[in-house]
C-alpha cells in the first residue's frame, strides 16, 4: 500500500471528495473542517491508482462524487471502485443544479470540483454507490455503439428511399449506385442483428434467472431483457425509479387551481425507452391481455402513441414486480 504523499497528507481529515474530470486531467477537491484542499493529477491509470491507494491508506470512507463526462470518467470510476471506495457517478443535470444555486456564476475546473465535494455532504438525492466493473463499462459502450449504428441505418434507409422516389419521377427505374448502397445497408443491418444476438447470449449467461424472468413478459425480447439487466438497478425501492430512469415519467405543471398538460420528461435512457416502446407494440400485437388493455385505452379516446407509452410503463412495472418477487410472468398476477 502506498504511503501518503505531501499532496494527500490531509486526506485522513477529508469529509467529502469531488473530482472534476476532463480528457487530460482530474481536478480534486476534498473538504476538511477548516476549509478545502485541492490538487490536480493526470487522467491516467498510475496517477489515479496512487490517489486510490492514498484514500485507502487514509481510511477514507466518505463519498466520492464524479460527474459523468463523455467517457473520460470511466477510468477513475473503475479504479476507485475496485479499491472499495464509495463512488457516486452523477448526472450533469444534478451538478448543474448546484452550480446554478451559487451566488457567484464562476465556472472553472477547481470550482466544479469544490461544488462536487460539497454535494458529497449536502445532496440528499445522490445515486446509489457505483457497483460495476470494467466489463460492465465495455458492455455499456457496446450497447451505445449498436444504438449509434441503428440510428445511422435509419437515416441511410430514409435517404435511399427518398432518392429512389426522386429518380423515379424522371422515369429512370434502374439505379445501380443506389442498389450498391442498399446492399451495404442490408449487410450492416445483418451485422447489427448478429451483435445484438451475441450480446443477448452474454447477458443471459451473466443473469440467467433474470433474463428468463424478463423474457417471460409478452413483447420483451432477449435483447431488451439484457438491456434491462445491464442498465436497471435492482436495489431501488419503487418501480417509479425505473420509469424515471428511462424517461417514461410525466412532468407536472401546477400552480394553485391551474394545472397544465403533462408530458414525458424524456430525461432518462432514451435507447431503453425506445426498446420498451417497441416491446409495447409487440405485446399489444401478440398477447390477448395486452390487446384488451390497448383497446380499452383507445376506447377512452387516448391517442395511439400515448397508449403505447402507457403499455411501456406497464411492462416496466411488471418487470420490477417480477424481479422483486423472484417470479416469472403470470397473467393472473399482472392483471389482478
Amino acid at each position: 500500500m502506498a504511503k501518503k504523499t505531501n499532496h494527500y497528507v490531509t486526506l485522513d481529515e477529508a469529509m467529502g471528495l469531488g473530482i472534476d474530470i476532463s480528457k487530460a486531467s482530474l481536478e480534486l477537491c476534498w473538504l476538511v473542517d477548516e476549509g478545502d484542499h485541492r490538487h490536480k493529477i493526470e487522467n491516467r491509470g498510475t496517477a489515479i491508482t496512487e490517489l486510490a491507494e492514498a484514500l485507502v491508506a487514509a481510511g477514507y470512507t466518505g463519498k466520492i462524487i464524479i460527474e459523468s463526462t463523455s467517457y473520460y470518467h470511466w477510468l477513475s470510476v473503475v479504479i476507485l471502485s475496485e479499491k472499495g471506495l464509495d463512488v457516486r457517478l452523477i448526472n450533469p443535470l444534478l451538478a448543474s443544479k448546484h452550480h446554478k444555486g451559487g451566488i457567484r456564476k464562476k465556472k472553472t475546473d477547481p470550482v466544479d470540483a469544490f461544488n462536487l465535494a460539497t454535494m458529497a455532504l449536502s445532496e440528499r438525492c445522490l445515486p446509489a454507490r457505483w457497483e460495476g466493473d470494467a466489463q460492465w463499462v465495455q458492455r455499456r459502450h457496446q450497447v451505445g455503439l449498436i444504438r449509434t449504428v441503428e440510428r445511422s441505418l435509419q437515416q441511410l434507409q430514409a435517404a435511399l428511399s427518398s432518392h429512389r422516389e426522386a429518380v423515379a419521377l424522371t422515369g429512370c427505374q434502374d439505379d445501380s449506385v443506389v442498389a450498391a448502397f442498399e446492399e451495404k445497408v442490408r449487410e450492416l443491418k445483418r451485422t447489427q442483428q448478429a451483435v445484438e444476438r451475441r450480446l443477448s447470449r452474454d447477458f443471459a449467461a451473466l443473469h440467467e434467472t433474470n433474463q428468463a424472468r424478463y423474457t417471460s413478459i409478452p413483447g420483451v425480447s432477449a435483447y431488451l431483457a439484457g438491456l434491462m439487466n445491464l442498465l436497471l438497478r435492482t436495489d431501488v425501492s419503487k418501480a417509479k425509479s425505473w420509469i424515471a430512469f428511462v424517461g417514461l415519467d410525466l412532468s407536472v405543471k401546477q400552480s394553485g387551481t391551474w394545472k397544465g398538460h403533462s408530458k414525458l420528461t424524456k430525461r432518462g435512457m432514451g435507447y431503453l425507452r425506445k426498446k420498451l416502446y417497441q416491446a409495447a407494440w409487440g405485446a399489444k400485437q401478440n398477447d390477448t391481455d395486452f390487446q384488451a388493455y390497448y383497446q380499452k385505452l383507445r376506447d377512452e379516446g387516448r391517442p395511439y402513441k400515448e397508449v403505447l407509452l402507457i403499455i411501456a410503463r406497464k411492462l416496466l412495472r411488471i418487470a420490477y414486480v417480477l424481479q422483486q418477487r423472484k417470479e416469472n410472468y403470470r397473467p393472473e398476477i399482472a392483471w389482478s
